[in-house]
């Protein structure tokens, strides 16, 4: 197996994981949500996604504090993302990121 395959095996079982957190986060089971994005940002090549998302059901269960912490992680993984993050925090925090 070479980089690429690897890579894309990763990807596909990151997306298989995100599929099923997101399930979870519909069903408002939100702890098991964030451990399963968690999973998925570890096999990830590029995690911003799987953290963003645990940032998105945080944040709709008004786990503020958390929902903070993975938005950070979320943006030092992909800093060109900061806009979107820096969105949701202006709705949710009242405040400017």
């Amino acid at each position: 197996m070479n980089a690429s395959d690897t890579d894309r095996a990763l990807t596909s079982i990151g997306d298989l994981l995100l599929a099923e957190a997101d399930c979870y986060d519909h069903m408002e089971k939100v702890d098991e949500a964030v451990a399963l994005y968690e999973k998925a940002a570890a096999v990830y090549p590029h995690p911003f996604m799987a953290r963003y998302r645990a940032c998105n059901a945080l944040t709709n269960s008004g786990n503020y504090d958390a929902a903070i912490e993975k938005c950070s992680q979320a943006s030092a993984e992909d800093p060109t993302q900061w806009g979107r993050i820096r969105y949701w925090a202006s709705l949710y925090g009242g405040q400017q990121a």
